[in-house]
């Protein structure tokens, strides 16, 4: 039997008015020697259902499931033990990937075997897939490293080599901000990351119910600043707080509200467009997390123009 060379880690919760597409995406990618690992992680709508519907005709596709929903780094972390590639790339369930998206990436880190990690610029889509932006990642080691505080280096849904995983012993406890976290001990652990230039491989479905940025709210900024200082503590005191510290989940109105008002704006037009702007702007007068969110766009925007 020929060995397989990339495991796509998929986990999946609440999806199923996207998860058709997404595995559509996988099964029509021109590398085939892959395997998808799929674990719903408890869902309590159609998409362990739908998983095991699609598995029927893509033998390459293992489901697996937690009965209670056990959240993001757990499910990870279980699906991992389940790989058995080389290479490792992460999915979202509500996503689409393009149809070279491994064939490119594998292919890079193939070629440029000082790369550990590689990930790529996204498109961002709307829940029902209308195009509304793009966003894009760096690729210049400088850069990375100069703004990595600023912004994620990477997305998500980069490719590492499985060594990476082990290296690093899978993700820790903090959901919401695992592959940042991911990322940043990568990076101290003296390892490197990159993305593809110029290449936009990957829908993400933003300014939808249910994920992640909609679900924690003010709590996952304050684990982004928490992360951050897990990093600090270990470039400049050589250890790691973790788990001490950790932020606790509070309830922010104002957060929510604005973070709404401000989901509203990316998705707008014309004058509606404006409009919300202006309000969001207004809003963070009240918000101190959007506040700084924007001092560090800001900030990122000057450094990656200016170097």
């Amino acid at each position: 039997m020929k060995k397989i060379e990339v495991s796509i880690l998929l986990p999946v919760y609440n999806v199923s008015l996207y998860i058709e597409e997404c595995l559509i995406s996988l099964s029509n990618q021109t590398f085939i020697n892959f395997e998808i690992i799929a674990i719903d992680d408890g869902s309590s709508d159609n998409s362990l259902v739908l998983l095991n519907k699609y598995s029927k005709h893509e033998p390459r596709l293992f489901v697996f499931e937690n009965k209670l929903n056990k959240g993001i780094s757990y499910t990870l972390n279980k699906g991992l033990k389940l790989c058995k590639g080389d290479y490792i790339l992460r999915m979202d369930g509500d996503d689409v990937s393009d149809s070279k998206r491994i064939e490119k990436k594998i292919d890079f880190l193939k070629k440029n075997p000082q790369y550990d990690v590689v990930g790529c610029s996204m498109n961002t889509i709307d829940d029902k897939g209308v195009f509304l932006g793009k966003k894009i990642h760096l690729f210049d080691q400088e850069l990375i490293y100069k703004t990595r505080f600023l912004a994620s280096p990477l997305s998500h849904i980069w490719m590492a080599k499985k060594f990476v995983y082990e290296t690093l012993g899978g993700y820790r406890d903090l959901d919401g901000v695992e592959d940042y976290d991911f990322l940043l001990r990568a990076i101290d652990s003296g390892l490197s990351v990159t993305n593809i230039e110029n290449y936009f491989g990957y829908d993400v479905r933003i300014n939808r119910e249910g994920n992640t940025i909609s679900s924690l709210g003010s709590y996952q900024r304050d684990m982004f600043e928490y992360v951050k200082l897990l990093s600090n503590d270990r470039i400049f005191n050589k250890s790691d707080r973790f788990p001490k510290g950790k932020p606790k989940k509070v309830k922010n109105n104002k957060y929510d509200l604005t973070a709404r008002v401000l989901s509203i704006y990316i998705s707008s037009n014309g004058l509606k467009k404006f409009l919300f702007l202006f309000l969001f702007l207004f809003m963070t007068v009240f918000s101190h997390h959007h506040r700084k969110y924007i001092i560090y766009k800001i900030k990122y925007n000057l450094l990656t123009k200016l170097i």
